[in-house]
């Protein structure tokens, strides 16, 4: 079974395009290359591959193995809405490069974004980063886990079962990821140590 994602182009002539239209169609566009350029090339146990990209005047399409645990952003959805718990368990779902978290292009800084969600249990758009005097998700997890009690950043549901040490250990590789200078982030080869859960 195969999972196809598609991606339609505007019916209209590029001159026809208004500025507005033309941005969107430009991010689009952009969003496609990324996801081909890095999934496409990249092979890792822990992501889908990306099997074929049939492009059409009108579409595109983006083929996948299919997984029937659907996408990174269905687990958290139902994981924010409470239909599902978030487990260590998760992995090689389908990234999906139109949401919040990941319009970014797939680097080791989105990575580290994606691991802080993961753990931390919060999407950066949520109104709880709003409300603190960071106002992003990246700035408030490095501001906790520099604080006296870095346990804090950790989603509670994670609390209490044997895994407290190995969260804050991914969140401060997913601090190394996002720092500031690109070039004090690990490069995109860096090799994680086994986590157990």
């Amino acid at each position: 079974m195969i999972a196809v994602k598609k991606i339609i182009q505007s019916p209209k002539d590029a001159a026809e395009l208004s500025e507005e239209d033309s941005k969107v169609l430009n991010k689009k566009m952009r969003q496609i290359q990324s996801e081909i350029n890095t999934v496409g090339h990249i092979r890792h146990r822990n992501l889908l591959p990306l099997l074929a990209h049939v492009s059409r005047p009108d579409c595109h399409y983006l083929v996948y193995e299919f997984m029937k645990n659907g996408s990174l952003q269905d687990v958290l959805n139902d994981v924010a809405e409470g239909r599902r718990e978030l487990d260590c368990g998760i992995h090689r779902t389908r990234v999906s490069s139109n949401t919040e978290i990941h319009r970014q292009e797939c680097d080791v800084y989105s990575f580290g974004v994606v691991l802080g969600v993961l753990v931390m249990g919060k999407l950066p758009s949520e109104e709880f980063f709003q409300s603190t005097r960071e106002l992003s998700l990246v700035k408030w997890m490095r501001n906790i886990m520099t604080s006296e009690n870095p346990s804090q950043a950790v989603d509670p549901k994670l609390l209490g079962n044997g895994v407290e040490d190995q969260m804050l250990l991914v969140l401060k590789i997913a601090c190394f990821c996002t720092m500031d200078d690109p070039k004090q982030r690990p490069n995109n080869r860096f090799t994680l140590p086994s986590l157990t859960c």
